[in-house]
């Protein structure tokens, strides 16, 4: 669309006096020349890599992302979308298969997706999350639920897990998610 589609009474010819203006006042303030509006080809050197993953590939590449979700499968399904570079997505029906495994296998490789809304004692998932915390504190844990007023990516939870996303979510918010569980689990 252009200028005139949004204001049609305005003369072109206005617009472009305006523009002109406009252009020589951030060259006259800031003291930089407007810059052409069209976009640069996107030009790399030999070994650089580009990607449109949704979380950072370098963060969850050496990981096996562990959903516990008793439910259909639905979060780990975008789990698995948003997490394509990771070594798996394994999904879990409790916690305390997860712990078995992380008792088996090294946990530095390992990174949690719990959803809570489905456990049958709430208290007693509450208390296995703090004991895994307690014994795998590198290990990466998200916590998810309905029941959260709103998704919460700092540390206020890091007794029981890295970060908590409220569901339903988008796989950009669980990304993100993601991405800020494994960060504050490094911290």
């Amino acid at each position: 669309m252009s200028l005139t589609e949004f204001s049609p009474a305005i003369p072109k010819s206005r617009l472009s006096q305006a523009l002109r203006v406009l252009e020589r006042g951030i060259q006259d303030v800031f003291g930089i020349a407007p810059v052409p509006h069209q976009l640069a080809p996107v030009q790399m050197r030999m070994g650089e890599s580009f990607s449109c993953d949704l979380i950072d590939p370098a963060l969850i590449a050496d990981k096996i992302i562990y959903v516990v979700d008793a439910s259909s499968g639905s979060l780990t399904q975008q789990t698995r979308h948003v997490a394509s570079s990771a070594l798996a997505v394994v999904r879990l029906d409790d916690l305390n298969t997860a712990v078995d495994l992380m008792l088996d296998d090294d946990s530095d490789d390992m990174a949690l997706v719990v959803n809570i809304d489905l456990t049958a004692e709430l208290e007693m998932t509450l208390d296995e999350l703090y004991e895994l915390k307690y014994l795998f504190p590198e290990v990466p844990v998200l916590l998810c639920s309905s029941n959260f007023a709103r998704s919460n990516f700092s540390l206020q939870r890091r007794a029981i897990a890295d970060s908590s996303l409220r569901l339903p979510c988008s796989s950009a918010a669980l990304a993100l998610a993601i991405e800020a569980t494994v960060q504050n689990s490094a911290a």
